[in-house]
């Protein structure tokens, strides 16, 4: 890993290229006729020695770039062919959301996206996430309860081939496709009178096993053998309970979503992995299944109330602490890892840094920093045989990729303003998703602080009435100029950016709906 990286301490050049530029657009950096205007080079990028068309149209930012209003994001999940968002929504987003959309572009339909919320039946806001592509089940869960559902997409249909022709397939959109369907597979209780296991969940045994993290241990559900709601999902597992009765301790009003609370009391544990006893003091808030050995072990990190920002490896089958991975100046908010490589895993810290480690050594190999600000995600991706990060910004409001290699960040992707809550990479059609939040954006869904959008310099001439509607943040940490385009998301988004060689840079996200309000809103949180 050192060999690939280096050592030491980053280049003080390379810091600043990612700690944010707020220069003009300058169309002579910008490599290629196919990368998007809503990338900004800073200067043109190095020519790749072993051209790559997957690898050049990453680093030359040729994609297309589209994006979908979502609720408030907390979570993204990408796995089984499906990326899950889990968020906040309802009134003064109280309620928890859940919402699923296929990867492969051809389902992606108006019709899959009217029906792709997912009514998961808890009580509070669901924090935890994980997705089994091989069961399709997406996993979440609250405080009290554990849910998984049953997740299928309509699959593309295949046209009658006529005599000396091939089969051909056609996109979801022609064909007769039937709605996305979802249904209620299991619920488990992992909050008892005698235990709490509140943390984060992870599958290990290829899905067979689901396990939670609390105070003390691990608890473990065997999936397989586990009772399920039924063909409809709709029977009780465990004991009924009176959904109003879940409610002491929320902030949720019943009479407001009456239906929305499934009542099961759910399955319990089947066993447990106590912990070595030092281990029972830390809260841990996060985890990731380690890349070295993926079904006994785990990457661990902790929340900020105990202070030491801990982030180790947990042995799955003696419940002890392993190699603990030094640097982290706050708390670490999420991990990446790469299926093709079995030692590299990155993290994003709340002290505005990512960080590539090798398993195997206790300091990072490699530190990304960015502006002052509490980074939420970063992602590694593998293109090409080139090792690259993207790494998304909460004030900085942008995504940068980073050349591992090379130790430079190449170029600065829009998010419209928004800030980045979580970022996925789907290998297979070389996509980066970003769930987005529109911090302009109120809980009860009024625009605050916005002025009127000014035409960039070299469009002055070309701005038209439309135009002249559009609005923009008073807080945009961009202007106008900094990148090809003018835009602003205007609402809680997800954006997909598709990597092609030859991409069409048109493809660009709908301008928002922000606008100013001369009479002012000021709404009420409670």
């Amino acid at each position: 890993m050192i060999s690939l990286f280096g050592a030491g301490r980053f280049p003080q050049e390379g810091l600043n290229q990612l700690a944010g530029d707020t220069s003009v657009y300058n169309r002579d950096h910008v490599p290629s006729s196919h990368s998007t205007p809503l990338a900004f080079f800073k200067k043109l990028p190095t020519p790749l020695t072993a051209p790559d068309l997957r690898a050049g149209a990453l680093r030359e930012a040729r994609c297309e770039i589209t994006s979908d209003r979502i609720h408030n994001p907390v979570q993204l999940v990408l796995g089984g062919g499906v990326v899950v968002l889990q968020g906040v929504g309802g009134y003064k987003e109280r309620d928890p959301t859940l919402e699923i959309l296929p990867t492969d572009p051809r389902l992606i339909t108006d019709k899959c996206k009217a029906h792709n919320v997912i009514k998961t039946g808890h009580i509070d806001i669901a924090c935890q996430l994980a997705v089994d592509g091989e069961r399709q089940l997406v996993w979440t869960a609250d405080e009290k309860r554990i849910k998984s559902h049953h997740f299928n997409f309509p699959k593309p249909k295949s046209q009658p081939a006529r005599k000396g022709k091939k089969r051909r397939r056609v996109s979801a959109s022609t064909s007769n496709s039937q709605h996305p369907s979802f249904i209620a597979r299991h619920t488990f209780k992992s909050d008892t009178n005698s235990s709490q296991y509140r943390g984060p969940i992870a599958l290990v045994s290829n899905g067979a096993k689901l396990l939670r993290c609390g105070r003390q241990g691990v608890a473990i559900w065997d999936v397989d053998s586990a009772p399920t709601h039924g063909e409809d999902g709709k029977e009780i597992i465990g004991e009924e309970i009176d959904p109003s009765d879940l409610l002491e301790d929320s902030c949720r009003n019943y009479e407001d979503f009456m239906g929305d609370v499934e009542g099961s009391s759910g399955s319990p544990r089947n066993s447990r992995l106590k912990f070595d006893a030092p281990l029972g003091q830390l809260n841990i808030t996060g985890w990731t299944n380690d890349p070295s050995n993926r079904n006994k072990a785990m990457i661990v990190y902790t929340g900020d109330d105990d202070l030491d920002y801990s982030v180790f490896g947990l042995d799955l089958v003696t419940g002890k602490r392993q190699n603990r991975y030094l640097g982290h100046g706050g708390s670490v908010s999420q991990i990446s890892t790469l299926s093709q490589n079995n030692n590299a895993f990155l993290s994003s810290c709340g002290d505005g840094a990512a960080r590539l480690y090798d398993v195997r050594l206790s300091t990072p190999v490699m530190t990304m920093s960015t502006t002052e600000e509490n980074l939420d995600s970063s992602v590694l991706v593998s293109s090409g045989g080139g090792l690259y990060a993207f790494v998304g910004g909460t004030r900085s409001q942008s995504i940068k990729l980073w050349d591992l290699r090379a130790h430079c960040a190449v170029y600065e992707l829009s998010v419209g303003n928004n800030s980045v809550s979580s970022l996925g990479w789907d290998e297979e059609h070389q996509t980066l998703y970003a769930a987005t939040e529109c911090e302009a954006l109120d809980r009860v869904g009024y625009h605050n602080n916005y002025r009127w959008a000014k035409a960039p310099s070299w469009e002055e001439d070309q701005w038209d009435g439309e135009d002249e509607e559009k609005g923009w943040p008073d807080n945009a940490r961009h202007d106008e100029e900094s990148f090809g385009v003018v835009f602003d998301a205007g609402r809680h988004s997800l954006f997909r950016y598709a990597f092609k060689d030859s991409a069409d840079v048109s493809i660009l996200p709908a301008y928002g709906d922000g606008i100013p309000r001369s009479e002012g809103r000021y709404g009420m949180f409670w």
